[in-house]
């Protein structure tokens, strides 16, 4: 409500009244849904653009359909620990402060097995943060990549990462044949087991330098350097 007025000589005095309605929105004019119109910042209802960035080109699977280094239905339970480095994330267009929201991998020729399964990602400083929980995580119908959006977005700080998949097998009977690339060196480390307790109880043990290709889903919002990456040439 306005309220503006003013006196006269005789005593007088005039006033006159407007209202102005209060609109509550996005006023980020980053946001997907920015509202020009909004004279009161919603809290956390800004929506912003999603782009995705993959790790990894190759062509190659995983050449098993009884073993395999991820998300196995040939065992009971696993996990699996997957480092990616800083600068190869930068290489990406990834910087600090963007929030990943979910994380990919490819079955080119299709997927087995449901699992319970949880995924966590820890940082340089040994922070592990979990971002992924799910009690019916269906392969069995995927053909080509599957996202695994995350519950909780994780806020990259520009270092290298290790993302742990462990699961434990509801249904199926065969390994998952992901698309993979080769690194320089060992890039993902696991275990697979047969025995009860969960597969987030495991200690992953056997490294390869055969890591599944990854994409990873962000929402931009960070800085315009890498901390954590030392190659000029990234």
């Amino acid at each position: 409500i306005n309220v503006s007025g003013y006196g006269s000589a005789n005593g007088n005095y005039s006033i006159a009244l407007s209202c102005t309605p209060n609109i509550v929105g996005c006023m980020d004019v980053a946001a997907t849904n920015y509202n020009a119109a909004a004279t009161i910042a919603c809290s956390g209802c800004c929506t912003y653009p999603v782009t995705f960035v993959q790790v990894g080109q190759g062509t190659a699977q995983y050449g098993s359909w009884t073993a395999g280094k991820l998300l196995s239905a040939y065992y009971t339970q696993g996990i699996s620990e997957i480092t990616y480095l800083a600068c190869e994330l930068a290489a990406t267009g990834l910087v600090p402060g963007d929030s990943i929201n979910s994380i990919g991998f490819n079955l080119p020729t299709g997927g087995f097995g449901t699992f319970d399964a949880t995924i966590s990602i820890t940082d340089t400083a040994g922070v592990t943060t979990t971002v992924y929980s799910n009690t019916n995580l269906n392969l069995a119908s995927v053909f080509g990549w599957k996202d695994l959006n995350f519950t909780n977005s994780y806020a990259w700080n520009g270092g290298d990462i290790v993302v742990t998949v462990c699961q434990t097998r509801t249904s199926g009977t065969s390994a998952n044949k992901f698309q993979i690339h080769n690194t320089t060196t060992n890039s993902i480390t696991y275990t697979n087991s047969n025995l009860t307790g969960g597969g987030c109880a495991l200690t992953a043990s056997t490294s390869s330098n055969e890591r599944p290709n990854t994409r990873f889903a962000y929402v931009s919002g960070g800085a315009t350097y890498v901390a954590g990456c030392m190659d000029m040439n990234a």
